[in-house]
């Protein structure tokens, strides 16, 4: 009777070891899915707002008339630099449309770029020299950048997003 007891209560001891261990490998692989849906969110927000601070750093640069902005909108951008290779004064756009979900990166008259990297938000603000925010191009001193980038993958129901935001001053204008 009493090897009985025992090998039950082993066996009940053995079922709770074991539905630990499950319950934690469980835990590990939800953890390492996020953490890879994560990283690859991350990665695709890190390109898309490398790329622009390269074009935005050089907003006005060498451009001799006041108009270093041509287009400025809450989803749209356009700015002048002199291409410091080919000395010849070159337009940058950036926009978001809403039908296809995408940024997009125009220089000059070529077609533009499409950034299909998840991006499902991009807004500008500007800003003139006191910190008001003005819809005159020629008044603009400093503008704000929003992008947000969520993956086509959802995890446990829900997207994972990563949101981005900087405020760029540049000296040319």
């Amino acid at each position: 009777m009493q090897s009985i007891i025992e090998i039950i209560g082993s066996t009940i001891i053995g079922g709770m070891i074991l539905l630990l261990i499950l319950t934690s490998k469980s835990n590990v692989s939800k953890s390492s899915t996020s953490q890879v849906i994560n990283s690859n969110i991350q990665s695709n927000l890190t390109t898309v707002t490398e790329l622009m601070e390269g074009d935005l750093k050089n907003l006005g640069y060498r451009i001799t008339d006041s108009t270093s902005i041509t287009a400025a909108d809450s989803n749209r951008i356009t700015f002048k630099i002199v291409n410091d290779s080919t000395h010849t004064t070159d337009s940058i756009s950036y926009y978001y449309t809403t039908s296809s979900t995408s940024l997009f990166r125009k220089v000059n008259n070529n077609t533009p770029t499409q950034i299909n990297l998840g991006i499902t938000n991009f807004n500008v603000w500007y800003y003139d020299k006191n910190g008001a925010i003005t819809s005159s191009k020629q008044l603009i001193k400093s503008f704000k950048v929003a992008i947000t980038v969520q993956d086509t993958f959802k995890y446990d129901g829900d997207p994972v997003s990563a949101y981005w935001v900087r405020t760029f001053k540049p000296q040319n204008l």
